[in-house]
């Protein structure tokens, strides 16, 4: 028995040193297994939204990693003049929506591509009463389709 419980703690610990010789080798993307591009973007969009809702305005560490995730999917961004775009830009993305520094309500109504085969999402938020489109694309910066 006591083999056994060493042998998960050992695994365990491997496993922390693999996950921080990842990040200390530059590997800040973050890994998904078997998820529809559907899945990816809807975890996406919901840690950005539930994040801007329960710590938008303050300098949270989940705060930048929302940043990081709306500007490239990224969980953070080693350039300090990367980052500093980034956090101008959510801000504006935030303004234009009408939520910033923080939204009262959210949910995601719609997620589909934006043509057959696309890696770009179009995600229907309804956001405090109000309906957006967003256009996520894979890796690269969220925006806001234009209003009809």
């Amino acid at each position: 028995m006591r083999e056994r419980g060493r042998d998960r703690r050992g695994i365990a610990a491997l496993a922390a040193v693999a996950a921080l010789a990842l990040l200390a080798g530059g590997c800040e993307e973050l890994v998904n297994f078997g998820k529809s591009p559907q899945d990816l973007t809807r975890e996406r969009v919901e840690f950005i939204l539930e994040t801007i809702r329960t710590q938008g305005g303050t300098s949270s560490d989940d705060l930048q990693a929302a940043i990081c995730r709306w500007w490239n999917d990224k969980i953070y961004l080693k350039d300090l003049g990367e980052l500093e775009r980034a956090m101008d830009g959510f801000e504006a993305w935030q303004r234009e929506a009408g939520i910033y520094p923080r939204l009262q309500k959210w949910e995601i109504v719609e997620i589909r591509p934006e043509e057959e085969g696309s890696t770009t999402m179009l995600v229907l938020t309804k956001i405090n009463g109000g309906y957006r489109w967003m256009i996520v694309p894979k890796g690269a910066t969220i925006s806001w389709a234009p209003s009809e």
